[in-house]
């Protein structure tokens, strides 16, 4: 008996660290950074953003060949090239950004899993998805990477 609840005492306080707030935190974040995006709020999107972001996606070359500004030394292979943004790019981007209609700002927005400082989110639209990783500084959450892809 004894040894039994020396076992609780011991897993307790690790489960109730897994059950605080932070999840909420963590999904509050991905929410602003989502609406941000839509409604073109570029201090929210530079709060909720760490200043060591990367937002990367692996796109098909343009017909064209003409690559936005920031992307003309980027990786290239086989009519693929990847189109990497850090914050500043990204916050000067929402600032010419006009905001999204409001039947096309819908998104899933999921938290994959959290442990300790770091967490991963999915948000999942129509259009597109998005894979935030998140880290959590001086008790603050910020996003500190962005995968996306178009498409279904």
């Amino acid at each position: 008996m004894m040894r039994l609840f020396i076992l609780i005492l011991m897993v307790c306080p690790v489960l109730s660290a897994c059950s605080d707030s932070g999840d909420d935190e963590v999904i509050a974040v991905a929410e602003q950074y989502w609406n941000a995006w839509h409604h073109g709020d570029e201090e929210l999107m530079a709060d909720v953003l760490h200043d060591r972001l990367a937002k990367r996606a692996v796109l098909e070359i343009p017909e064209s060949r003409k690559f936005p500004a920031e992307q003309k030394d980027t990786w290239q292979e086989n009519g693929y090239y990847l189109h990497d943004q850090g914050k500043s790019i990204l916050v000067n981007k929402i600032k010419n950004r006009k905001p999204t209609p409001k039947n096309s700002q819908g998104a899933e927005i999921e938290l994959l899993d959290r442990r300790g400082n770091a967490a991963v989110v999915k948000i999942a639209t129509g259009g597109g998805i998005d894979y935030l990783q998140l880290v959590r500084v001086d008790k603050r959450w910020y996003i500190i990477n962005v995968l996306w892809a178009m498409g279904n």
